[in-house]
């Protein structure tokens, strides 16, 4: 690695870590090269009084504050380095702390390709494996390598002002362990990137082992499952093994040339003072600055090594942090698909769709036929290949995730549960109040973006707690920081119905309304669930259970104002399914949105429009009867639909 590399490498560092530091810390960073100053020059001082000292018993003296000062340059360079350490490691462990807090709000906020490709194992891999190997070499105080590097040259003058045999010992050692270093380093670095590579391989594959341990234990050929899984293990361990042994040889090859040195140093030392041609108190100094002589070498080692590593986990945390600006929020309120068609590997899965969403939409067709789909282009997580998805004359993918997924309220056919009870499963850590109370909240909301509103118009920046903890929550904290002016600029053009809607999110993500949480629970029949533990994934309850449970999660947000219900009865009994039904109802009036599932009785008790799908293209619209009879596929459907529901009955 060069010194143009090194040099740009320096400036990616600074400008990628420095975002994440606050002025304190960066204070810290400058006291951190005060305290290099003051290592080093201890470095070359020390082994100086020493030989004055020598010198000075030599001659019969002896100056008491010459080894007073001995003693306290001692305890300064100690203190110092001591200090040093301990900064370092509080800023590494910070960074990291930030960097890990990115990601996790990036994986909430952005589409994240990690996960899509190869789960939320590898990315839990990139979160505490990579954050931490990123930022480990920053407990290295850098510029006190680089002054190392200078007080050496220093003291190999020094040195060789006293005996020739000091350059003709150290030139050859550093010739020797430069050039096994480098061909070490280069293999130590090869087969610790095939090493990790494998680790992104092989994690998700052992959560897939874990999670579906019942059908390989009842289905697969288990022998050959844990072969192929334990081969990509062995392969990965095996890079591993010969990256950490590169490391060693690479640290013997300093301890042995460094050894090596000592004794040839000393011999030919012990000669010249035998010839007199070297005194004693310039031998021990000579031999205080052998001691730290290969310093350099094995700073600029780990300055190599971590710069490397650094640059590895850098790309792939900043591809997992960084992703299209979502800074913009809408100044109307309609949702529109306008001329959409999306491919997927050639295959056309939507054809020139167009649909307002101004009412209760239900979309019928057969599997496959891109209702799915639909959803990811509302929310931006897909892309249309031509046409537009708008939400108030904005494509939906320049608006805040957060506030797209706090207007357009989500129910998925996947029942996202949690280890915990009946209260945290609907409510999510949320606090209780009363309907007055959590009004008084909204009206506060209110004041609060009202005030931060009147702070961009007249150009004054400065935030209180308050205002940054709102612009961190409607938008991923690494915009907050470094997308400053476009989030100002966004929440300056917010208009009242905007406002009220953030308002409304502000005190929905905090707080929920106690009686409505009670008539929920209530309604759907899950008062009994109280007090227990769900299990992981819900595993402790039935898929009925978990149904109603999610329905309730989905229903406890005032601001239902749009929405997306994806398969909402999966799981449910006849008499069930009916009484949910009655709950939804009652709760979407006046609501707008998409509907989606197999079960028509649903689509049509709920829809106000049903929209059908065939081949990728809307073949028919309208109300269920009219559909019946001029729409050959829905008909086909609900005849389906009702054989199925019989045989269902006749079965009970």
């Amino acid at each position: 690695m060069n010194r143009v590399v090194c040099m740009e490498l320096y400036k990616e560092i600074k400008s990628f870590f420095y975002l994440y530091l606050e002025k304190k810390d960066k204070r810290s960073l400058v006291l951190s090269k005060v305290l290099a100053i003051l290592t080093n020059l201890t470095i070359i001082l020390v082994p100086l009084i020493q030989k004055e000292v020598l010198s000075q018993i030599g001659n019969g003296e002896m100056k008491n504050h010459s080894l007073i000062l001995l003693f306290i340059i001692t305890i300064v360079g100690t203190v110092a380095l001591v200090i040093d350490a301990i900064l370092l490691n509080h800023i590494s462990r910070l960074i990291r702390s930030k960097l890990q807090r990115s990601l996790l709000s990036t994986s909430l906020r952005h589409k994240v390709d990690i996960i899509d490709k190869k789960g939320p194992g590898a990315f839990m891999v990139s979160i505490f494996g990579d954050t931490e190997k990123a930022t480990a070499f920053l407990k290295t105080n850098y510029f006190s390598a680089i002054l190392k590097c200078i007080s050496m040259m220093i003291v190999f003058i020094i040195a060789c002002s006293w005996s020739y045999i000091f350059p003709l010992v150290i030139i050859p050692a550093y010739a020797v362990i430069i050039l096994i270093l480098r061909v070490l380093n280069k293999w130590h670095l090869h087969e610790f990137k095939l090493g990790r590579e494998l680790v992104y391989k092989i994690n998700p594959l052992v959560l897939e082992f874990l999670e579906n341990n019942k059908s390989i234990l009842g289905y697969a050929n288990i022998e050959e499952y844990e072969n192929n899984l334990f081969s990509l293990m062995k392969d990965r361990d095996q890079h591993f093994e010969k990256s950490e042994l590169y490391m060693i040889l690479s640290t013997l090859t300093v301890e042995v040339v460094k050894t090596l040195s000592t004794v040839i140093f000393f011999c030919l030392a012990i000669n010249e003072i035998y010839l007199g041609r070297l005194s004693i108190a310039s031998f021990i100094a000579m031999t205080s600055y052998l001691a730290s002589i290969f310093s350099p070498i094995t700073s600029m080692q780990s300055i190599y090594m971590s710069l490397n590593q650094y640059k590895m986990y850098k790309d792939r945390i900043a591809s997992n942090i960084k992703d299209n600006l979502r800074t913009d929020l809408p100044a109307q309120m309609n949702i529109a698909l306008k001329e959409c068609s999306f491919a997927y590997q050639s295959e056309k899965i939507l054809d020139n769709v167009s649909i307002l969403i101004d009412k209760k939409i239900s979309l019928v067709g057969t599997s496959g036929e891109g209702k799915t789909t639909l959803i990811n282009l509302l929310f931006g997580e897909n892309i249309p290949e031509s046409g537009e998805c708008l939400f108030g004359g904005l494509p939906v993918t320049t608006i805040s995730k957060f506030y797209l997924f706090n207007k357009i309220k989500l129910y998925t056919q996947t029942q996202e549960l949690f280890d915990e009870d009946l209260l945290f499963n609907i409510c999510l850590n949320k606090k209780p109040l009363s309907t007055l109370i959590y009004q008084d909240k909204i009206r506060e909301s209110i004041k609060l973006i009202n005030a931060l509103q009147g702070k961009i118009k007249s150009n004054v920046f400065s935030l209180n707690d308050n205002e940054s903890e709102f612009i961190k929550l409607i938008f991923s904290e690494d915009e907050a920081m470094t997308n400053r002016e476009l989030i100002m600029k966004s929440i300056g053009q917010l208009n009242e119905k905007v406002i009220l809607d953030l308002a409304m999110m502000l005190v929905d993500r905090t707080y929920y309304i106690e009686e409505r949480y009670d008539n929920l629970i209530k309604e759907l029949e899950i008062e009994h669930l109280r007090g227990r533990k769900f299990g992981q994934k819900g595993s402790k309850i039935s898929g009925g259970e978990k149904n109603r449970v999610c329905l309730a999660r989905f229903l406890l947000s005032q601001n239902l104002e749009y929405f997306v219900l994806d398969e909402p009865f999966v799981h449910l009994d006849s008499i069930s399914e009916q009484k949910c039904l009655e709950v939804l109802r009652k709760y979407l009036v006046g609501s707008k949105g998409i509907i989606i599932s197999h079960k028509l009785n649903i689509i049509k008790e709920l829809s106000d429009e049903i929209i059908v799908l065939q081949n990728g293209k809307i073949t028919g619209a309208g109300g269920h009867e009219m559909l019946l009879k001029s729409n050959d596929l829905y008909h086909e459907l609900y005849d389906k639909f009702l054989y199925s529901k019989q045989d269902s009955i006749l079965e009970n």
